[in-house]
């Protein structure tokens, strides 16, 4: 696991020394990505640099050291993930001839870019990765399948940036910080903004499963080497005729062999366990497949109503972990603040993002190397909201859709404070007015589109701007899939899965230098679990059925069969205390007015509000915050 950067300058006459210290500079910003090292390459007739930033996992050797050239001298790369499957494409390169040095996944697929091209190579590899391959004329960067490892490319004039975070790119000479306000309202509405887009104009997030090619000319092109569409399409009805128990080994075999693959280490590995569904399975396995107990780690809190720590304990002590617990104080998450937006780059609004990074620190103590089980949720149906949003979609298709915009128009004619006047009391503490508007936009926005405004009612045109945002809310929700649950996981697998889930578990754990590594979104788990008929993930109304029946084989229904909590913190009462100063200053009028970005009586009677206690806007403020943090570091 590692970080790294490069660029091509076009039309300059930079020394070998500049183009070094340019790109020292950008591996600098890295640092915690990889502390183990750090190498820069330099081509100084095509103006071009590679660095990385070096975190050893395999192969601790110099013979792992990056930028690597190829045997042959005529190739380069700087790579960052971890590639499980190298050991048996190593074994059919050598059948072809290619002479190893060492025992890294990096030569691997260096020497598998150099003989079979880069598309194919990646087509093969099983893993997270990032990595640029330069082979004397063509730059290639390649991310992985589902976006598990970052990577940012810009454009500038005529310089090619790219690394595995923002920062490096913000130090380079060339690079321009110009806020694309677009991308803010899409965040103000997501939570996070979608690749390929960037809070940076003229900076880009490379899609997973894609390819970015440029040659010395300049020339850009993209193209994908993995569609997940394609396998939904072309395998939705392989396990249709399927018997339950079949499913059920098949897949209990395929997770082990994904499990498996990710134990292997040359440094110190363990595992997150939350007492969930998905990291109880996921560490459950590790331990069937261990000789010693697995190092597991959780983190809780005072307030039980957010801790699962107890459940995560009694989890480990039936599987026969070593477990480590964390027990988070509210001044714990109030030191991290200041550090958020140096972590992650971007305006994120996750509130999991605090207990993701002291869950990070914790086992960073102990281990380089932990498993999570993140995935679960998106592959298998675990969020409420699939089955919920789909039988607001089976209502809607009942309305004519003549009738839709008149409904829309006559909800939009009375005004949300009256709404919350008319409403009883009882209700209104549920639907207030601004929630009926929300709704509305369902009348309005066809499909997917229209539930992006549900949970978002009180940030509706909160930007000086305008919303709704200008890009495409319907570009992920794919129009030849009809099954409106599916659809809504295909939007996920594209959006919230790989630009927030995993961002916050990278961003957190890199900056304590920790890998981790997400089994479930092995891409063959992925695959399978698109394939499936709905019957093996909800069943009835009991989420992720098939992975209970593979849990339930190991651990006891009544150590995991619970309500959904989630993986936060009590945002909503520390907003209130513990965070309350730091609120009020980064949205304070004053400040809200200088920047012209968002409307300051809105953004002051949602925190009046919530401070006075007469309604939460707990994910409203955070999102807020969030940009206000990163903005106020970096502007």
């Amino acid at each position: 696991m590692c970080g790294i950067v490069g660029f091509i300058y076009r039309d300059t006459n930079q020394s070998r020394d500049e183009l070094l210290d340019s790109c020292l500079s950008m591996t600098e910003q890295i640092k915690r990505r990889g502390p183990d090292a750090v190498g820069v390459w330099v081509d100084e007739a095509s103006q071009l640099a590679l660095g990385h930033r070096r975190l050893s996992i395999i192969d601790l050797s110099s013979n792992g050291a990056q930028p690597m050239v190829s045997q042959s001298g005529n190739s380069v790369i700087s790579y960052n993930g971890e590639v499980y499957n190298f050991k048996e494409l190593k074994a059919e390169l050598i059948s072809s001839g290619v002479v190893f040095r060492g025992h890294s996944d990096t030569e691997v697929i260096l020497e598998a870019c150099e003989h079979w091209g880069v598309e194919r190579t990646a087509k093969r590899l099983i893993g997270m990765f990032a990595f640029a391959f330069w082979n004397g004329s063509e730059l290639f960067i390649v991310r992985d399948r589902i976006g598990v490892k970052p990577l940012y490319w810009g454009l500038f004039n005529k310089v090619f940036l790219f690394g595995s975070e923002l920062k490096s790119l913000r130090v380079n000479p060339y690079f321009k910080a110009s806020l694309d306000k677009n991308a803010l309202a899409t965040y103000i509405y997501r939570g996070h903004i979608p690749a390929p887009f960037c809070i940076y104009e003229n900076v880009h997030k490379l899609l997973p499963g894609h390819i970015l090619k440029i040659s010395k000319d300049f020339k850009i092109s993209t193209s994908s080497y993995w569609s997940l569409t394609d396998v939904y399409l072309n395998n939705k009805h392989y396990f249709d005729h399927m018997s339950d128990q079949e499913v059920i080994t098949n897949f209990d075999e395929l997770l082990k062999d994904a499990i498996r693959k990710r134990m292997i280490s040359d440094v110190p590995l363990g595992a997150f366990l939350s007492g969930g569904i998905d990291s109880s399975l996921v560490v459950a396995i590790m331990q069937e497949l261990s000789s010693s107990p697995i190092k597991t780690f959780s983190i809780g809190y005072k307030d039980k109503a957010y801790s699962e720590s107890e459940f995560a304990k009694a989890i480990a002590e039936y599987i026969g972990t070593d477990h480590s617990t964390l027990i988070v104080e509210p001044n714990d998450v109030v030191a991290l603040v200041p550090e958020l937006p140096l972590v992650y780059d971007e305006p994120m609004c996750d509130m999991a993002q605090p207990a993701v990074m002291l869950l990070s620190k914790l086992t960073r103590k102990y281990v380089t190397v932990s498993l999570s089980g993140d995935g679960g949720d998106e592959l298998f149906i675990g969020y409420h909201r699939y089955w919920q949003f789909k039988h607001f979609a089976k209502i809607l298709a009942l309305v004519p859709d003549a009738v839709k915009p008149i409904i829309y128009a006559i909800i939009n004619s009375v005004s949300p404070k009256t709404f919350d006047k008319l409403l009883p009391n009882i209700i209104s503490k549920k639907f207030s007015g601004h929630r009926i508007h929300a709704f509305a936009e369902l009348f309005k926005h066809k499909g997917i589109s229209g539930l992006s405004y549900i949970g978002n009612e009180h940030l509706i045109n909160i930007c000086t701007e305008g919303c709704p945002y200008k890009l495409d809310t319907e570009r992920f929700a794919e129009k030849n899939i009809k099954d409106f649950i599916y659809r809504m996981q295909f939007n996920d697998m594209h959006s919230s899965f790989p630009d927030d889930m995993l961002t916050k578990v990278d961003r957190a754990s890199m900056w304590y230098s920790l890998e981790v590594r997400v089994p479930l979104v092995d891409h063959r788990i992925v695959e399978m679990a698109f394939c499936l008929p709905e019957k093996f993930k909800l069943r009835n109304r009991q989420s992720k059925w098939l992975m209970r029946q593979i849990l339930y084989k190991r651990v006891p229904k009544k150590l995991t069969d619970r309500p959904k909590q989630g993986f936060t913190i009590p945002t909503e009462r520390w907003l209130r205390v513990e965070l309350k100063d730091w609120l009020i200053d980064l949205l304070s009028t004053e400040r809200i007015k200088a920047q012209n970005l968002f409307d300051p009586r809105k953004v002051e009677y949602i925190v009046n509000s919530h401070l006075k206690g007469t309604r939460s806007y707990t994910s409203a403020l955070w999102k807020l915050l969030m940009f206000q943090a990163w903005y106020n570091e970096y502007f």
